[in-house]
């Protein structure tokens, strides 16, 4: 049986992320989780220096943000994805 993790138990070594949940969903929300943090701490936390950053409108970085916490949150409740 494959063990589900949420992504705060995801461990973090160096730069590199060490996943333990190889499933392309996980992959794609971590990519994405990632690319959020660095570009909001390269922006100075500004959400529109942010998003020209990942070249992606308002639009699809407030639903990346939705679809991280649903998975999070499924996760989190023991739900199956």
């Amino acid at each position: 049986m494959i063990k589900k993790y949420n992504l705060l138990e995801i461990e973090r070594h160096e730069d590199d992320m060490i996943y333990i949940d190889y499933t392309w969903k996980t992959a794609r929300i971590v990519a994405k989780k990632n690319a959020i943090k660095h570009a909001m701490e390269r922006s100075g936390g500004d959400i529109d220096k942010a998003v020209k950053l990942l070249g992606i409108s308002i639009r699809t970085y407030y639903d990346w943000k939705i679809e991280i916490e649903e998975y999070e949150t499924k996760l989190c409740n023991g739900q199956k994805q």
